[in-house]
């Protein structure tokens, strides 16, 4: 009779220890799983841009910008910068400025130009900033756009022209009017250029929604 209870209870033990071992297994299974299944959804959402750490006016500043930019070896404030392009890119949207793929090519050839002019090739350019070809020419569509809505801001007039002309005659008595004239607009465009970009961003800045995400 002993025996018999003894082994009854062996046999309970057993049936316990075998179902706390089963379940023990299955939960450590299942939350392998679910670590692998989040990894998975987040790549897949990193992959494609969805995770966001800001938002400027509804639009999200992803993760995988930030990615881009950290690659860069010059020390910036990663966020604002990222803030500031979408700002700059959504502003450019606003006023209906396109950049064609040609005005970003002559920009990349000039790029070249001066690279190989210090006697560097452009990749080796590119390896020393910690870009790629891609991210150059996103950079060089970014500064088309500010450029662009820039001089929208900008007039030079005909008055400002003839005086800057008169006062610079020694330089103007030789050529086209009309080549002489478009010359002298230009430099005096770059020349009201300088200071504007900082005028330009804290002018979009008051004007944008921003939510920091991480900062």
């Amino acid at each position: 009779m002993l025996i018999f209870k003894l082994s009854l209870v062996d046999t309970k033990s057993t049936a316990n220890y075998r179902f706390h071992f089963f379940f023990g297994k299955f939960f450590t299974y299942w939350k392998i799983f679910t670590v692998i299944v989040a990894t998975l959804i987040l790549f897949v959402l990193y992959s494609k841009g969805i995770i966001a750490i800001a938002f400027v006016n509804g639009e999200p500043v992803t993760l995988r910008e930030m990615a881009r930019i950290i690659r860069r070896e010059e020390p910036v404030n990663y966020i604002d910068t990222l803030v500031f392009e979408k700002m700059v890119e959504l502003e450019g949207k606003r006023r209906n400025i396109v950049v064609r793929q040609q005005e970003i090519q002559d920009e990349v050839a000039d790029i070249t130009m001066q690279a190989q002019t210090n006697g560097k090739t452009l990749v080796e350019l590119l390896n020393e900033s910690g870009q790629t070809m891609e991210d150059l020419q996103r950079n060089v569509k970014l500064r088309i756009i500010l450029y662009k809505i820039i001089l929208q801001d900008i007039e030079v007039t005909d008055g400002e022209i003839d005086q800057f002309i008169e006062e610079n005659s020694e330089l103007y008595n030789e050529g086209e009017v009309d080549v002489i004239r478009n010359e002298v607009k230009q430099i005096l465009t770059g020349a009201k250029t300088s200071g504007k970009v900082e005028e330009f961003a804290k002018y979009v800045k008051a004007e944008s929604e921003i939510k920091y995400l991480i900062k």
